[in-house]
């Protein structure tokens, strides 16, 4: 199964070069196991120094990268109504990233807590990373 890798584990890779998230964030890249969505790419190259920008982009445009479509966003809607309906509330990118790992079949590696939610809510499946085989 492929797998989209949220923000949040690439800032962690990044920062902490020799640790299990990074080696298997190598290991996921290295098998063509990574789509990239183009919130995640958009919210990675705004967050990165001057200096590593380019580098950066050249590593992320090797990757799949998927773009919200119109049925991301009627996806996305219903999906807000019926997490209200069950108390739950998610911003935006999240959304759309939840959404597009539901329309291409991926699961979503992250370390934000909202994507544990939509899973309880059964629109997303969640990997911790080292479970995809």
């Amino acid at each position: 199964m492929n797998v989209i890798v949220d923000t949040s584990v690439w800032i962690d890779a990044f920062q902490k070069k020799h640790t299990n998230t990074a080696d298997q964030l190598i290991d996921f890249l290295d098998r063509e196991l990574v789509f990239l969505v183009a919130p995640i790419y958009l919210e990675l190259l705004s967050g990165a120094s001057n200096q590593d920008q380019l580098k950066l982009k050249r590593l992320l445009n090797a990757l799949p990268i998927i773009y919200p479509t119109q049925k991301t966003w009627d996806t996305a809607i219903q999906w807000t109504q019926i997490a209200k309906q069950k108390g739950y509330r998610f911003g935006v990118i999240d959304l759309i990233i939840g959404v597009l790992a539901y329309e291409n079949l991926a699961c979503i590696w992250s370390l934000d807590k909202d994507f544990m939610h939509m899973q309880k809510l059964g629109f997303i499946q969640l990997s911790s990373g080292i479970k995809i085989l």
